[in-house]
Parts: C-alpha cells; structure tokens; sequence
C-alpha cells in the first residue's frame, strides 16, 4: 500500500487501564486520466474503495 498508512492505534488506552474499542479505515482511490497532445483531457475516472477493519490484538 503506497501513501501514508498508520499501521498501529492513535488512540491511547482510558485511564484505569480500560481499553477502547476501535476500528481502522483505509480509503484507496485510483485516478486515471487521458491527455490529448495539447494537453487537455480526453477522459477522466476515479475509482475508490473504503475497507473497515478491526485490528488484532
């Protein structure tokens, strides 16, 4: 997975040693775009997905 990925909780844990319930959500998106010689585009499509998981512990 290129860009920024956190791989680990943000979040730290309640005081008095409760933990919290947590997710992680990965948003990927591909842009593909077509120029003519002049430069101006010709086509344009975004695709993307959301991918929600909890983590291991």
């Amino acid at each position: 997975m290129s860009g920024t990925t956190i791989t680990k909780s943000v979040v730290a844990n309640e005081p008095g040693g409760r933990k919290r319930d947590e997710i992680f959500v990965d948003v990927i998106e591909k842009i593909s775009v077509t120029f003519n010689s002049s430069g101006f585009i010709l086509t344009s499509e975004i695709d993307g997905t959301i991918q929600i998981h909890k983590p291991s512990n």
